[in-house]
């Protein structure tokens, strides 16, 4: 079961929504007030990310966290090519949400993914046919069946 991935999203989550600043200055990026906004928007995200796919999330949670993270990654990937001064940063997220969704398709190809139930499981079996290429996701977890 996937009880290790959610806990540590958490934390990271929480730290950057509490205290910013020291991730800021670890990717080379000014200290400034946009700059601090946005890594507690990025924490606040992470934070209910976990909070909703819970200690044991279903296929469909897992599925629909991955495809939230691998959209993160493209978006990042589009500020560091806009924004040159906040190149480094972008391209830091980028692989970092890159990496949670790695995580999480490994986690659908090898089955540990928990409990099939639940509301949460339910809205996301709903949600998640509707996005973009999340097809490939549901193939994947639909093999593990």
């Amino acid at each position: 079961m996937r009880t290790a991935l959610e806990p540590v999203r958490a934390a990271y989550g929480a730290l950057l929504l509490a205290a910013p600043e020291p991730a800021l200055r670890s990717v080379g990026i000014v200290d400034d007030e946009r700059a601090r906004v946005v890594a507690r928007v990025l924490g606040l995200r992470h934070l209910t990310q976990s909070v909703l796919s819970g200690a044991s999330p279903g296929p469909s949670l897992v599925a629909m966290g991955t495809w939230v993270d691998a959209v993160h990654a493209v978006t990042s990937l589009t500020l560091a090519f806009v924004d040159r001064d906040r190149r480094r940063a972008g391209c830091v997220d980028a692989a970092v949400a890159a990496g949670w969704a790695a995580l999480g398709y490994r986690d659908l190809r090898s089955g540990r993914v928990g409990n099939r139930s639940g509301w949460r499981e339910r809205i996301a079996a709903t949600v998640l046919p509707v996005l973009p290429g999340s097809s490939l996701l549901e193939e994947r977890w639909e093999e593990e069946r």
